[in-house]
C-alpha cells in the first residue's frame, strides 16, 4: 500500500519542467500587462522563499549541533521584513504617500547587502 501511495505523489520531470515554463510565461504576461503587478508578484516570492528559511532554522533548532543555520534562518527574517518594506514603498503601491522612488531604492540596498554579508559573513565561519 505505502508503494502505491509513493507512485501517485511522485512528480516527474517533465512534468516539472512544463509547469515552470508555464509560470515563466505567465509572469511574462503579465510583466507587459503591469510592471508594478509583476514586481509585487516576485518580491512576494522572494520573501516567502525567506520566511521559509527562517522557519527552517528555527524549527530545527533542538537538533542543531551550531548555530550557524539559526543565524542564518534569522538574517533572512530581517531580510525578509525589509523585503516587504521595499515592496511597499514602491512607487505606485501607495503605501507610503509623499515619497518618492528614492525610498524602495534605500530598501532595497541594505536588503541585498545584508544577505550577502550574513551568507558571506557563516560560510566562511563553516571553512575555519
Amino acid at each position: 500500500m505505502e508503494r502505491i501511495l509513493h507512485d501517485k505523489t511522485k512528480l516527474s520531470l517533465p512534468f516539472l519542467v512544463i509547469s515552470g515554463l508555464l509560470v515563466l510565461c505567465g509572469l511574462y504576461l503579465v510583466s507587459l500587462y503591469s510592471f508594478l503587478l509583476f514586481h509585487a508578484i516576485v518580491e512576494v516570492f522572494s520573501i516567502a522563499v525567506g520566511l521559509a528559511i527562517f522557519m527552517l532554522a528555527w524549527n530545527a533548532r533542538p537538533v542543531l549541533e551550531s548555530h550557524h543555520l539559526l543565524f542564518l534562518g534569522i538574517a533572512y527574517f530581517y531580510i525578509a521584513g525589509i523585503d516587504l518594506l521595499h515592496t511597499l514603498a514602491y512607487k505606485g503601491m501607495g503605501v507610503f504617500p509623499g515619497y518618492s522612488a528614492n525610498l524602495p531604492t534605500q530598501l532595497w540596498i541594505p536588503d541585498q547587502g545584508d544577505g550577502r554579508r550574513s551568507s558571506e559573513r557563516r560560510l566562511g565561519e563553516l571553512h575555519h
